[in-house]
């Protein structure tokens, strides 16, 4: 396994671990989606938004979030 691998795996969780803790603090629910603005991504939750489409990808495998056209809901 390369170095980068290991780093990408770990922003990846950390990430996915951002996002749980948003949801939790926030009832379940979300209306930030993969199709929001940036800006209000990094506001909110204080990554790219390509971290948080990778972050929603990984939770949405382990079958842990439903993702919706308007919002992100915790399973």
């Amino acid at each position: 396994i390369s170095l980068g691998l290991v780093g990408s795996e770990m922003c990846i969780r950390d990430s996915s671990n951002t996002v749980l803790d948003y949801l939790e603090a926030h009832g379940g629910q979300m209306e930030i989606t993969d199709k929001s603005n940036p800006d209000i991504i990094r506001a909110r939750l204080g990554m790219s938004k390509k971290s948080f489409k990778k972050a929603l990808g990984n939770l949405y495998k382990k079958k842990k979030v439903l993702l919706d056209k308007d919002k992100v809901t915790l399973v």
